[in-house]
């Protein structure tokens, strides 16, 4: 199961960075929307980095469409 917001450890790695002032700048630079908590952490969207990054870990549900075809 997934969580809402990036771990620290994912954090790092997208950024590159371990200090969250850095982690704020760089996010700033790649224009990924994020918000920080009361202790100065750095939260970020899980769903947005996949979206953006195109990782969809969900199928697109199949829509079923009745046969005409069969009526003819």
């Amino acid at each position: 199961m997934s969580t809402l917001f990036l771990n620290k450890d994912e954090i790092k790695q997208l950024t590159g960075a371990h200090k969250p002032s850095i982690q704020a700048k760089r996010l700033q630079a790649m224009d990924i929307p994020y918000i920080e908590n009361k202790i100065r952490e750095v939260l970020v969207s899980r769903t947005y980095v996949e979206s953006r990054l195109g990782n969809k870990t969900k199928e697109e549900p199949q829509v079923k469409r009745p046969n005409f075809e069969a009526i003819m």
